[in-house]
């Protein structure tokens, strides 16, 4: 049987802070919006939360790492359940602790639909 998903693309705008909470309130708007026009799904960019790398070059720039779940990501995932939406939010995550690789990855939320 087809079933139709609607998904929403989300772009928050240039991160130019580093405190993560501003880029979680944003998103959380645009995922207020996007469960308003039905959306099932909603796509985040990738490092929506973060200063493009490349363009600040800090020695640490680690501490832009997390691991879910994350009391920074917390607040979005609570969202994104509340509004029976599913999330996909790009960011730079923790492989093996804190001497771990770091990779920018997907973290998910799903949400069950009636």
């Amino acid at each position: 049987m087809a079933r139709q998903i609607r998904v929403a693309a989300a772009q928050t705008g240039p991160v130019l802070t580093e405190d993560m909470s501003k880029g979680v309130e944003a998103a959380c708007e645009l995922l207020i919006q996007a469960a308003g026009q039905g959306a099932d799904v909603i796509c985040f960019s990738e490092l929506f939360l973060t200063p493009f790398f490349p363009n600040t070059l800090t020695p640490d720039y680690e501490r832009f790492s997390l691991t879910l779940p994350s009391p920074v990501t917390d607040p979005l995932f609570a969202r994104a359940r509340d509004k029976h939406v599913a999330t996909i939010a790009r960011r730079r995550a923790c492989r093996g602790g804190a001497t771990g690789a770091r990779t920018s990855t997907a973290g998910s939320c799903g949400a069950e639909r009636r």
